[in-house]
């Protein structure tokens, strides 16, 4: 009897798990859609510093305490995430996508792992898990505009598959590549000077309160978490410059798709 959409992946997700504990990582169970997305944003492999905290058993704590059960917004913005995270985030939603279940964001490898470990045998282990993530792609974004997030990625996929349909890598959101983030936007830096007044710390606070809304956080979720988010958000020229660069590629897929749901923000 062929499986419905969830089923299937559950069916992966417990792949996902198996080939995590091969790996020596833990599998922290991620959003997905309830549908078939129009994008899907390929990153490396989760952060387990980032997730899980600094340990695998810190990690596995967090999971007995219900990490799987929270929602999908309260995870990205209850640990604290990075201003580069945020900036993917707030662009996603205000560029490209109206809301949760037209993207997903996903990792070749699923397993967490801290940085120092992520390193080794990076390509072997992409190797064992990129079966795997074309079946998710068949499944959740089978007509889906696939974006790599960070060189990385984009170089490892053309090596493997040099015939896997990309439709643009984007620059990787660490602040270890701010130099980066610069080069994205070289051509454009007059119209970035013209833009970067328009964007506001208010303007982006009221794209995750959405983010969270949609999602079904309560109020006063979205009041404890975004408060503490916001206070934490210095809106620097390289943040500015990071978010320009994902604007520009996520309005040009958007109109090359002619997908107009975007949040319709300068």
């Amino acid at each position: 009897m062929p499986l419905n959409f969830n089923e299937a992946y559950q069916h992966l997700e417990a792949c996902f798990k198996d080939l995590s504990e091969d790996d020596g990582s833990i599998y922290l169970p991620n959003h997905f859609p309830k549908r078939t997305v129009d994008f899907v944003l390929i990153g490396m492999e989760p952060s387990l510093s980032r997730w899980g905290g600094r340990s695998k058993a810190e990690a596995t704590e967090r999971m007995a305490e219900g990490f799987k059960e929270i929602s999908w917004s309260e995870r990205i913005f209850k640990y604290r995430p990075s201003a580069g995270l945020l900036a993917l985030h707030f662009s996603i939603r205000a560029y490209l996508c109206k809301d949760r279940d037209s993207f997903l964001l996903t990792d070749i490898s699923k397993g967490a792992m801290l940085s120092r470990d992520a390193s080794k045998q990076r390509f072997a282990r992409y190797n064992r898990w990129f079966g795997l993530l074309k079946e998710e792609i068949a499944l959740v974004a089978p007509k889906g505009k696939r974006i790599t997030v960070g060189k990385g990625v984009q170089n490892y996929i053309s090596l493997r598959q040099p015939d896997f349909p990309i439709a643009t890598p984007i620059v990787h959101y660490s602040a270890l590549n701010v130099a980066g983030w610069k080069k994205e936007i070289l051509d454009k830096e007059g119209e970035f000077h013209r833009w970067a007044p328009t964007l506001t710390v208010q303007k982006i606070e009221q794209v995750l309160r959405q983010i969270m809304r949609d999602d079904g956080a309560s109020q006063a979720i979205i009041e404890e978490q975004i408060g503490e988010v916001m206070q934490g958000i210095k809106l620097t020229d390289n943040i500015k410059r990071l978010i320009f660069g994902y604007k520009l590629k996520f309005e040009k897929l958007s109109k090359d798709g002619r997908i107009t749901y975007a949040l319709r923000l300068p």
